[in-house]
């Protein structure tokens, strides 16, 4: 699938934009997914903004933005796996694969031994990462936090 992949795309690192965003949307509205992980894809724009570490690979079709993956090189020995957007209007066979592919080449070329591949939280992104070479080892759980929303002290003087 790579070398199909590599026949139409090309692979560079980027920044995250609007397009970017709009793959993300579109991916939600896709999938049936619990408030948890809506709310983590809805705040990947601002965790890229604030990383240092994190690297967003693209596949582009001409100009047009096919796929992209997030990777993060902060740890001194592993690269952290994150996430894997693709666009539903313009599918390339192998895209998701060929990144995969680049990934793993940037986490080599930075010294990284291991590529942390995260949580395969359904089948379809288990299989992916079990073709990889990816192996379950820990159960997973989560929790989301809600934090109080504190009160504009604007808002609240306009009570009294």
């Amino acid at each position: 699938m790579v070398r199909r992949a590599k026949r139409e795309l090309k692979i560079e690192l980027g920044r995250f934009g609007r397009e970017h965003k709009k793959i993300i949307q579109d991916f939600v509205r896709r999938q049936d997914l619990g408030a948890a992980q809506i709310h983590i894809f809805k705040n990947v724009s601002s965790y890229m903004k604030q990383s240092t570490s994190a690297y967003l690979l693209e596949a582009r079709k001409s100009a047009r933005l096919v796929a992209f993956s997030i990777v993060d090189l902060g740890s001194a020995h592993y690269a952290f796996y994150q996430f894997n957007f693709r666009s539903a209007k313009i599918s390339v066979p192998g895209a998701s694969d060929f990144l995969f592919d680049e990934m793993a080449r940037l986490a080599q070329s930075k010294g990284k031994r291991a590529i942390n591949l995260g949580l395969g939280i359904h089948a379809g992104i288990r299989r992916f990462k079990e073709k990889w070479g990816g192996k379950a080892f820990l159960t997973h759980r989560s929790i989301l936090i809600q934090r109080p929303q504190v009160t504009d002290i604007g808002k609240l003087s306009k009570k009294l």
